[in-house]
């Protein structure tokens, strides 16, 4: 077998090895397994697996309008708390190359109508 054949092979092989990985780790697979929100999974679910489920709730405005003891009750007690918002840790960045900072789950509150006006998912 020629040089260049062993390089093109040597080549195929790590491409088909990152795509995997990647798949694995960071995109498909982890949002197949996560796309969708569970209460009682949410609780018990570290900050990193928390991150689909926080995406399907903002993509489905799930959480707009509910007021703060709405949301407490399905979410439990967030990372960090004020008067109008609420932020919930979900881990290290993703599609980064260094995870240094970590994503929040933001849900703002209306003054006069204390309900949730803006949901987001937000880096450090």
């Amino acid at each position: 077998m020629s040089f260049k054949r062993k390089l093109a092979y040597c080549l195929m092989f790590l491409l088909l090895l990152g795509a995997a990985h990647w798949l694995y780790t960071d995109t498909l697979i982890e949002r197949w397994r996560f796309y969708r929100f569970e209460p009682e999974a949410w609780k018990s679910a570290r900050p990193e697996d928390r991150y689909y489920m926080a995406r399907y709730l903002v993509d489905k405005h799930m959480l707009t309008g509910k007021s703060r003891a709405e949301v407490l009750s399905e979410l439990g007690d967030p990372s960090v708390s004020a008067t109008s918002f609420l932020l919930y840790n979900l881990g290290p960045e993703r599609g980064s190359l260094f995870r240094i900072d970590d994503d929040w789950l933001e849900l703002t509150f209306d003054a006069a109508s204390k309900g949730v006006i803006n949901t987001r998912i937000r880096p450090d």
